[in-house]
This record gives structure tokens, C-alpha cells and sequence, in this order.
């Protein structure tokens, strides 16, 4: 007992930064390499962060009505930013400007998120999961619907399989499909 007892008060955390937003911080993400943290507030302010130190990025422009979710590219210079003015916006990292931007297909966009691949970003817009390829094309595709608004999305790791979840189940996808795998 004693053994467990030296390991929890071996085990702390202590801050090493602390940075003032303009608003309620609504989401976080961590780029894949584990040096830049970005954050979005409830005014719609994207903003990143080198870690350890916290030294400041440009702030970006803002989603009109609040920011929802962040997504970073698996190569640490884009960031995918969703928002409560139904967009979703590609963003450099290195510049701070808008690569590309989509109507995000409903009022707001809670969720967002990158493909393994690199290739795919996928959002949900209310019921509906959507998929863009940045770069490739301006337009964004329906991949299918569900019965209730979208609680979360996620990719599997190394791999273009996208599980959704709404109320009442699971949904696994892949973007050559636009039928569910399973449900």
C-alpha cells in the first residue's frame, strides 16, 4: 500500500503556460507532431500556439456566430476549422489565410475532422455527414444521412474508414462507399 501511496504523490502536473482568449474556449487540438495547440472560441477567434512556450500565432478571421471544432491536416500546416455560421475553412497555419472554404451544408457545423489519408476532410452538418478533398475540389459531398444530428465523427487510424455516431447507433463508412459498412 505504501508503494501505491509514493506513486500518486510522484505523479504532478504543473502549468507551463497560460495565455488570456477573447471569449469561452469551445474547442482544442493538438497538431499530430505535438509542437502547436489550436483553439477556438465561442466568438468564432481561430488561434494557435507553439508549445512549450505558448508564443502566439497570427489570430485568424472569425466564424460570424461562434466556432464549433478544429481539425489539423496530419502535416501540421493546415488546420480545418468548423463553425456556427455554416462553414468550414482550411486554414495555413504559417500565414494565418484561408486556403479554401466550403458552405458547411446546415446552420452550423459541430464536427470536423481529417482523414489518415490526407486526402479526405469530413464534417457533420446537422444529419448529414459531409466529404470534401481540399485541393481537389470546391465542392463538398453529401456521403449519406442518419437518423438524428450527428454526435461525433472520427477516422480510423491509418486508414479511410469514418465512424459516426448518432442517437440510436453507429455508422462505419469508407469514402469509395457512400452505404454504411455496418449500422
Amino acid at each position: 500500500m505504501s508503494r501505491l501511496i509514493q506513486r500518486q504523490r510522484a505523479f504532478s502536473f504543473a502549468p507551463r503556460w497560460h495565455t488570456v482568449m477573447d471569449d469561452y474556449v469551445q474547442a482544442l487540438a493538438w497538431s499530430a507532431d505535438g509542437r502547436t495547440l489550436a483553439a477556438a472560441t465561442i466568438g468564432g477567434t481561430i488561434a494557435w500556439f507553439t508549445a512549450p512556450h505558448g508564443n502566439a500565432h497570427p489570430v485568424v478571421d472569425r466564424h460570424a456566430f461562434g466556432a464549433c471544432a478544429l481539425s489539423w491536416h496530419p502535416d501540421g500546416r493546415r488546420l480545418a476549422s468548423s463553425g456556427q455560421d455554416g462553414r468550414v475553412i482550411l486554414w495555413d497555419t504559417h500565414t494565418g489565410h484561408i486556403l479554401q472554404q466550403w458552405p458547411g451544408g446546415a446552420p452550423w457545423i459541430e464536427h470536423v475532422a481529417w482523414c489518415p489519408d490526407e486526402r479526405h476532410l469530413a464534417w457533420s452538418a446537422g444529419k448529414t455527414i459531409m466529404l470534401a478533398r481540399p485541393g481537389e475540389s470546391a465542392e463538398a459531398t453529401p456521403l449519406g444521412t442518419l437518423p438524428s444530428t450527428i454526435a461525433d465523427l472520427t477516422w480510423a487510424p491509418g486508414e479511410a474508414t469514418l465512424a459516426c455516431a448518432a442517437y440510436g447507433g453507429l455508422w462505419l463508412w469508407t469514402p469509395a462507399s457512400s452505404t454504411p459498412l455496418r449500422t
